[in-house]
């Protein structure tokens, strides 16, 4: 019985699921055993979410609302 598609190989120093046709051309079973074996753990510092536009604008905000305050006072904020 010849394959449907490229046999998947996952590079276990760099964890990926196949490309997108790759996937869909895989049976369920195959896909069942890469997501088997992609890693379900990640360390603290890869989930920490990348900071959004509302994160920085809250943040910058903040700061000049700081600024401005104790600018008037003769302070400068660090």
């Amino acid at each position: 019985m010849s394959q449907r598609h490229p046999t998947w190989t996952m590079d276990p120093d760099d964890p990926r699921a196949p490309p997108r046709e790759v996937w869909d051309a895989m049976s369920r079973e195959e896909q069942d055993r890469v997501v088997a074996a992609l890693p379900s753990e990640t360390e603290a510092s890869e989930a920490a979410p990348p900071e959004g536009d509302q994160h920085f604008d809250a943040q910058a905000g903040s700061k000049l609302t700081l600024r401005r305050h104790f600018g008037k006072l003769g302070r400068a904020v660090y």
